[in-house]
């Protein structure tokens, strides 16, 4: 019996070995994906930049390009100069997030290590901030340790951050560029001081207060643990006993500190991709807006050619196809009363002729009708243009025609237009910004294989 015990024991001390083994592994594993995912977004938010810059980039050189043309120039007068998002990459960022101005700046190399450890120093103490607030409000899941733990988290980053700005300080004296950079670290580092110590004083008073709690709960009901001791036993422990007791004590609280620091650890992760998720879904917008820029930059330099050559670009037949409104798969005909969608193809009605003669841009030719699909004056859609004029001109996706939008492209002073449909069911043109571009309508073009008679 007592050799079972004693192998209790042991196989009890093993497993608690092995928990806290796991444990510490789960902790570095989380440790090192965060700070992958901390590059990452690092890349992504420079990635995010760059797509802004682009934007900057196009709307400037369509902004030069109107200008070239009178009414273009007037347009300018009275409009506003494209401004870009971010600030260069010297002097005093003017972002109001730390992250987000480390993202923004293009530092010397030898200031990146001060830099990265301000900003780790910075995210932590962001979070003690959050956690304090919410300890302030009783609404927090951070118990007494988990504080602590991260309190003495930044006090350590804190010293580290400060071990690095003393080399950073040394170099400040070679570039102008390495002192500025550590001016604004140093206020930042400032800042950073002043809220945990703010956070440090509100910790030690809510200790305070639920000190002064207990004592008045002990004055009032008497000391419960004096009681317990008065109790008699008569089960007594030996010494193995005792110590294989205070074994599991610590345990529990090492095993405790572990999964709260792991909890704290899958918030952050979870924080980190939704983040990233933003970042990625605001990088797929912002590329399709500097793809429609890029194509409207290329139809006014376009335009701007065609006018200056003697003799007008003849444009060349390409294919016959049908053109089908795919939330109903109606087609686009045409009829007596104009455009209308039909729910059958209605033959030489429902048949565009597409042409092209410069750029990305197409014509549409009615095979019925022979006249070109296009713009009026007041933004409505019709199928009575004589020739292949500008305001005849279409853009749609030449990588994937079966699910494409339509974009007139002489809409808004040639900036182009993308095309919805009214509650009366009249297809109108509007603005090519992008959140246009997520109303408009989807369109399927199909070619369609027509014989020598047809």
């Amino acid at each position: 019996m007592q050799a079972h015990q004693e192998f209790d024991y042991e196989k009890a001390a093993e497993e608690r070995r092995q928990a806290l083994k796991s444990a510490a592994e789960a902790k570095e594993i989380g440790r090192a994906t965060l700070e992958t995912l901390a590059r990452q977004k690092e890349s992504l938010e420079r990635s995010e930049a760059i797509a802004d810059e682009n934007i900057y980039i196009m709307d400037k050189s369509i902004r030069v390009l109107k200008g070239m043309t009178w009414p273009g120039w007037v347009a300018n007068m009275f409009s506003k100069k494209a401004s870009g998002k971010h600030s260069k990459t010297t002097g005093t960022c003017t972002s109001s997030s730390f992250p987000q101005m480390c993202s923004e700046r293009k530092f010397p190399k030898q200031v990146n290590a001060a830099v990265h450890a301000m900003n780790n120093y910075h995210c932590n103490v962001m979070v003690l901030q959050q956690c304090c607030s919410g300890l302030v409000n009783q609404d927090t899941h951070c118990d007494a340790k988990q504080l602590k733990l991260c309190l003495q988290t930044c006090k350590d980053l804190h010293e580290t951050a400060e071990g690095v700005l003393d080399e950073v300080y040394l170099l400040r004296k070679y570039s102008r560029d390495i002192d500025d950079v550590y001016i604004w670290l140093m206020e930042e580092m400032k800042k950073m001081v002043e809220i945990e110590h703010k956070c440090e004083t509100k910790m030690r008073e809510n200790q305070n207060k639920r000190n002064q709690e207990i004592v008045h709960r002990t004055a009032l009901f008497g000391s419960p643990s004096r009681k317990v001791s008065e109790i008699p036993t008569e089960i007594t422990s030996s010494e193995k006993d005792l110590k294989v007791f205070a074994e599991q004590d610590a345990y529990l609280d090492a095993i405790t500190s572990d999964i709260g620091e792991l909890k704290c650890l899958g918030g952050a992760l979870h924080e980190s991709l939704s983040t990233q998720n933003d970042i990625l879904n605001n990088i797929d917008k912002k590329s399709d807006e500097v793809s429609d820029k890029t194509k409207m930059a290329s139809r006014r330099a376009g335009r701007m050619n065609q006018k200056k050559m003697f003799k007008a670009v003849r444009p060349n037949f390409q294919s016959w196809v049908t053109i089908k409104y795919l939330p109903t798969n109606q087609y686009l005909t045409q009829s007596t009363d104009g455009l209308v969608l039909t729910d059958r193809n209605c033959g030489d009605a429902s048949i565009f002729g597409v042409y092209k003669r410069q750029g990305d841009a197409i014509g549409l030719q009615n095979k019925l009708t022979h006249k070109w699909l296009g713009m009026n004056i007041w933004g409505n859609i019709r199928c009575d243009g004589s020739s292949f004029g500008s305001r005849e001109e279409w853009e749609i996706d030449d990588r994937d025609p079966s699910r494409t939008y339509l974009l007139c492209a002489c809409a808004n002073w040639g900036s182009g237009g993308w095309i919805i449909m009214t509650p009366e069911k009249k297809l109108i043109s509007v603005g090519s910004e992008i959140e246009n571009k997520r109303k408009a309508l989807l369109w399927s073009f199909a070619e369609v294989k027509l014989t020598e008679d047809s």
